[in-house]
């Protein structure tokens, strides 16, 4: 009797799943089960890949199986009265850097801090949360599941400055509460065919004339606005959400990011060489990797 040693194989049955996988350009990973593939699909629409900056966060990010999630939460801190420490409060992840604002109306910054650099002391997410917390204007924490120890650069470009562009106040009466507060200054604008003059009181309103409260986000008017009306405006969130990607991606034509990947190396007598970083030399030998060339040596 001949005994053969044979070691199973998965084979995967196309279903409708795959049959959806087609029609929306995303193909099935290896041996990836249907619940799992099922909510790729469903991520296809809720966050859509494109040539953006944003795009291929979500669409490298999905296809390589991998997720977005909610990295740490943070909060600007308030006084006895709940009036915010920091003026104006901001937070803005941009390239490398996480920028703390005191005042984001008039670009007063509180603190940068550097995500890339591994000596600098915000190079993982909680080594960051530290930093924001010793300001004293901000708290941070770490949000359920996260991992602490991921780079601090895979929160990628985001802010706590919402942008809406066109909501919607047609027929919305004389007092509107929007969706948002906290309007930042100078980023509102109205279009309709009524409303046309901004006033700084609402006392004694004309046709024509509407009063802002930014903190609380209300609109008074002496008419309703007509059919078609619009606001834009920026608002600012006090807590505010980052959220992180396993993927990291950058932009050659960033100047931050140039600074990390090509900075002049200045020699001790004050003069530069014109080589880059080590690892701006290692990136445009694997640039040049296609040719049978180095560059540097």
């Amino acid at each position: 009797m001949t005994w053969v040693n044979a070691t199973p194989e998965a084979h995967h049955v196309f279903n409708e799943l795959d049959q959806q996988g087609l029609l929306l350009g995303l193909e099935r990973l290896e041996e990836e089960r249907n619940t799992s593939y099922k909510q790729r699909l469903l991520d296809v629409m809720a966050r859509r890949a494109g040539s953006s900056y944003i795009g291929l966060i979500n669409g490298i990010t999905r296809e390589l199986g991998l997720e977005i999630f909610d990295a740490i939460e943070i909060t600007a801190l308030t006084d006895d009265d709940g009036e915010t420490l920091a003026t104006y409060p901001a937070v803005v992840f941009q390239d490398t850097k996480c920028t703390l604002y005191n005042d984001f109306t008039t670009d007063d910054i509180l603190l940068e801090i550097d995500r890339f650099e591994l000596l600098d002391g915000s190079y993982i997410i909680k080594a960051l949360i530290d930093t924001i917390n010793a300001t004293g204007y901000y708290q941070a924490a770490m949000v359920n599941g996260a991992n602490p120890y991921a780079r601090s650069m895979t929160i990628f470009n985001q802010s706590s400055i919402g942008t809406v562009t066109a909501e919607s106040i047609s027929s919305g009466g004389l007092h509107i509460r929007l969706e948002n507060t906290n309007l930042v200054p100078g980023t509102i604008s109205i279009r309709s065919q009524n409303l046309i003059t901004r006033v700084s009181s609402s006392d004694n309103l004309q046709t024509g004339e509407y009063f802002i409260d930014e903190e609380s986000g209300t609109l008074i008017s002496a008419q309703a606005p007509a059919d078609g009306s619009f606001i834009r405006y920026r608002y600012s969130q006090n807590t505010f959400v980052a959220q992180a990607s396993p993927v990291i991606i950058h932009t050659i034509q960033s100047d931050d990011f140039k600074t990390k990947m090509f900075r002049q190396l200045v020699t001790d007598d004050g003069t530069s060489n014109g080589l880059p970083t080590a690892l701006g030399a290692d990136l445009i030998c694997e640039l040049l990797s296609v040719y049978p060339m180095n560059w540097g040596t």
